[in-house]
């Protein structure tokens, strides 16, 4: 009996020392539970998703890879909020944060005639394809672009299409180009065919440069060949000029501004720069034609070809003129002609009045003053007329035999001499002919010293005041807005909607038709920034459909390129199911929404730009 008691005693010891462990245990994980649980949600309200919990017993550890030490400390203080901060365990790592630098992007391209080369990195968000597309726009399409390019994912300015743009236009216009694009900035080589090509060139450069885009490009062309060289240089009591210089090396050029300086000569145009001297002693004889010139009070010479003609005042000193005359003609190179001439000081000079010719800015000319006889008047009629039209000429003519001092050559040479001036007059007279004007060609002196180099005698003198306009850039006619361009796609695609084969990409028969009329749009709005973007239906898989979609807007894009269409500031994204704009438990709904929409891409929010819808 007392066995028995003592064994039910025993047993009910051990039940109960079971159940108080059991409810021990049961208590402690509840605590940390608990605590996991508190502490998590307080890290979590303070915005450190970052950070996790872990509980052993009273311990609360905080694991996890803190931005920087101040979160980690923060962390570890929201923690404490909940519980004995002594209770709490930092086992938080602090993460170095490392920021990504940009790539510099950069695009090199170089064009032999129809082969193009590229390589460099280019921003994701344009492409590769869009801009081969470009360039196979601006070279033909014969062009043969073989590339080496990279993408990378990073935004970059808005300069950066702008000098892509740019840099596509010059390889439009040059058979052979290097060129170096970069963010706002196109550096490099131009190879022109000729002179003009260089000039026309340069004004197109001209015109890109602007605060947004540096352009650095030297263009390389064959230098103008000039025919004939021509010097002319006078004095006066008070002034010395040198109306018109050439010179065929830039070291020549130098030397002479040097001189011309030291001697107090004004040069009152730009000398030339070309090919085409008479002989290689051309600078010698420039020099000592200068030089003779200085020696007199009065004197004016010209060097044209290999003549060189030198006139003194008649009150020169004859002993003077006699010496310089010899020291010239002693100086210059055996292949120059010298003709120098001082009027005798008792030679009877007949001066006839003057004749008047005045050019206008509309081309109308007026021509005054005393003609030899009635053909004479009838040629110089008949030359006016000819250059500057029938209706443009003005006649007021007195004739008298008595004056005839080649008046009538000097009367043509002169209206041919004004052909190429844009406004000006001319005043002849026994004591020669005065020019003066404006024109948009910088050889025009040259040419006008040429014309009446042989018409002038040894008495006569040419004085020009011609002044070199820059010409004029004519601005290619504005074609419609962005907005405009936008609006006349949604006319055409409210009409007649572009369709698929179904879940497919590729556009049907009668789609064509409208992306013909769609491309011609574009091509007159030029680089707009325009997104195509594609939507589907609801039906099936939301990953099938944002990649059908994707697949269809980037169709729409290689089919404007095929119609030669520029498309570098295009980007095509596909939205799949996303904003539809009727409802997808109908037939008629879901037609809706499989849809091509075109808008102007908001450069600051890529994914949804603002814009004009079209089904």
């Amino acid at each position: 009996m007392r066995l028995s008691t003592l064994v039910f005693s025993f047993a009910f010891l051990l039940v109960g020392a079971g159940l108080s462990v059991f409810a021990a245990i049961l208590a402690v994980n509840l605590i940390e539970e608990t605590t996991e649980t508190d502490v998590r949600r307080a890290l979590s309200e303070a915005g450190y998703h970052w950070a996790d919990v872990e509980t052993e017993g009273l311990q609360v550890f905080v694991i996890g890879n803190a931005p920087s030490e101040a979160m980690r400390f923060k962390a570890k203080s929201a923690a404490g909020t909940v519980v004995d901060a002594a209770r709490v365990i930092d086992q938080m790592n602090v993460i170095d944060s490392v920021e990504i630098t940009p790539p510099e992007f950069k695009l090199e391209i170089l064009r032999t005639g129809k082969s193009v080369s590229l390589m460099g990195m280019l921003p994701t968000r344009y492409g590769v394809d869009s801009l081969i597309a470009s360039i196979n726009g601006a070279v033909g399409d014969e062009a043969q672009v073989s590339q080496l390019l990279q993408t990378a994912d990073f935004p970059v300015a808005e300069s950066w299409p702008m000098a892509v743009r740019a840099s596509v236009e010059l390889l439009s216009l040059a058979d052979t180009a290097k060129l170096t694009v970069k963010t706002g900035e196109i550096r490099g080589n131009l190879v022109a065919n000729d002179y003009e090509q260089g000039q026309a060139f340069e004004r197109q450069i001209g015109m890109m440069a602007s605060d947004d885009l540096t352009t650095d490009i030297t263009i390389n062309a064959p230098r103008r060949v000039i025919a004939p060289f021509v010097f002319s240089v006078s004095k006066a009591a008070t002034t010395k000029e040198i109306s018109v210089c050439t010179f065929q090396e830039e070291a020549a050029l130098d030397e002479f501004q040097s001189t011309a300086a030291n001697l107090n000569f004004e040069i009152k145009r730009d000398c030339q720069m070309g090919l085409g001297r008479p002989t290689a002693a051309w600078k010698e004889t420039v020099f000592a034609t200068l030089g003779a010139v200085d020696q007199f009070q009065e004197a004016a010479a010209t060097v044209l070809g290999t003549e060189v003609k030198l006139l003194v005042s008649k009150d020169t000193d004859a002993e003077l003129f006699s010496r310089v005359k010899s020291e010239l003609g002693r100086d210059l190179p055996t292949e120059y002609m010298l003709q120098a001439e001082r009027p005798e000081p008792d030679k009877e000079v007949n001066f006839a009045p003057d004749f008047l010719i005045t050019l206008s800015p509309e081309r109308n000319v007026q021509l005054r003053g005393v003609l030899p006889t009635e053909v004479a008047k009838d040629m110089v009629q008949s030359m006016a007329e000819a250059r500057f039209g029938k209706d443009n000429v003005h006649l007021s003519v007195r004739l008298d035999d008595a004056y005839d001092d080649d008046r009538t050559i000097h009367a043509l040479t002169a209206i041919e001499a004004m052909a190429n001036l844009r406004q000006g007059s001319a005043t002849l007279s026994s004591g020669g002919a005065e020019i003066s004007g404006q024109t948009y060609d910088d050889t025009l002196n040259a040419q006008i010293t040429g014309l009446f180099q042989d018409k002038l005698s040894q008495y006569q003198a040419l004085s020009l005041s011609i002044d070199t306009l820059e010409e004029p850039h004519h601005e290619e006619p504005v074609g419609p807005s962005a907005d405009e361009c936008i609006a006349d796609i949604g006319a055409l695609t409210s009409a007649r909607k572009i369709n698929f084969e179904p879940s497919s990409d590729r556009v049907d028969l009668t789609a064509h038709q409208v992306l013909d009329d769609i491309a011609d749009v574009l091509r007159e709005c030029g680089e707009i920034p325009l997104e195509i973007a594609g939507y589907t239906d609801s039906q099936g898989r939301a990953e099938m459909n944002l990649g059908l979609s994707q697949s269809r807007a980037t169709s729409i894009l290689n089919e404007l390129q095929r119609r030669r269409v520029l498309t570098s500031s295009y980007v095509a994204n596909g939205y799949g199911e996303a904003d539809p704009i009727a409802d997808n438990e109908t037939e008629e709904g879901r037609e809706k929404n499989r849809r091509i929409e075109f808008r102007l891409l908001d450069t600051h929010q890529h994914d949804h730009p603002e814009g004009t819808d079209h089904e």
